[in-house]
């Protein structure tokens, strides 16, 4: 068995609270399913990686999907057989598995039942709308598998992580069919200020001003911290990942509706409404955008953006 390998990240900011419930969890010596969620580049995929490096690690990971082809049935055998692809590497037989066709989740489960039953092993979904493709049925098939065979396995430890957050809470948090089956939630919110400094100042001494500065325009976001920490200045990282021709964060704004908005097609529309607006905004000013509905409102105001 070859299990997906990580590399230590030795300038790991760690996520002290996150990190001590990671803890609590393992030491239960029970099988548990936990449920990692959070806005993109917030540092989901790196406390998981880092946490669980020295376990044996079986990593899915979604690809995303054409927006044309999203939610049909030839992008849903497309992520299975991608997972397919994976797990053959894993258990060096690429050839053989690369020539296996399944066109369920179920069919799937069946493949690497043998394994999850019974060995010592994290076993980690990442990017789960898109592995889901949106759907309900990668949860409802997978189901069955936990209750009669993976959960009676005490060294399983099954991780999902995901960056919409209105998927992963709808189809896996308020889910009836996983409802009190040892799950844990993980809301991963972005650093405060102080993470903030120890993350900036990992190399080198960082004035309080220049903290304040990176919190104010970019805020806790890793992702977006990587992109200055290792620039002259904080002022000439966001100059140049800012205003260059083809910058990092020039693009950012369309890669948002990919992933961690791509699941209600209102959202583009109403943050590009208020924009516009400089005032306090309710429910009533929502709903002049232009063909918004209630439903979509809701979603906006329960991800709190």
């Amino acid at each position: 068995m070859h299990y997906y390998n990580v590399i230590e990240n030795k300038n790991f900011v760690n996520r002290h609270r996150e990190w001590k419930r990671l803890d609590k969890i393992v030491s239960l010596n029970k099988a548990a399913i936990i449920v990692v969620h959070g806005r993109r580049r917030v540092g989901k995929t790196e406390l998981i990686e880092q946490y669980f490096r020295k376990y044996n690690i079986l990593k899915f990971e979604g690809i995303q999907s054409d927006p044309e082809k999203k939610n049909s049935k030839k992008e849903d055998t497309y992520q299975i057989q991608n997972c397919i692809r994976l797990l053959g590497k894993y258990l060096n037989q690429e050839s053989v598995y690369n020539k296996i066709v399944c066109h369920t989740w179920t069919e799937f489960f069946e493949l690497i039942n043998p394994v999850v039953e019974k060995e010592s092993v994290v076993l980690y979904f990442e990017e789960v709308q898109w592995i889901a493709n949106y759907k309900y049925q990668f949860m409802a098939e997978l189901k069955p598998f936990w209750d009669n065979y993976w959960r009676h396995n005490n060294n399983l430890i099954i991780v999902f992580s995901g960056s919409s957050p209105s998927f992963m809470v709808g189809q896996f948090i308020s889910n009836m069919a996983m409802y009190n089956r040892s799950q844990y939630e993980f809301s991963l919110e972005p650093f405060n200020l102080m993470e903030i400094k120890e993350f900036m100042c990992k190399n080198r001494r960082i004035g309080n001003r220049e903290i304040m500065l990176t919190a104010i325009t970019i805020g806790g976001i890793c992702g977006y911290l990587e992109r200055i920490v290792d620039e002259s200045s904080v002022l000439n990282g966001l100059c140049i990942n800012a205003f260059e021709k083809d910058s990092f964060f020039s693009k950012e704004y369309d890669r948002i509706f990919v992933s961690s908005m791509a699941s209600n097609k209102y959202y583009k529309k109403i943050l590009e409404f208020l924009s516009k607006k400089n005032l306090q905004l309710g429910r009533k000013l929502f709903m002049q955008c232009p063909k918004i509905n209630n439903q979509a409102v809701d979603s906006l105001i329960y991800l709190k953006i």
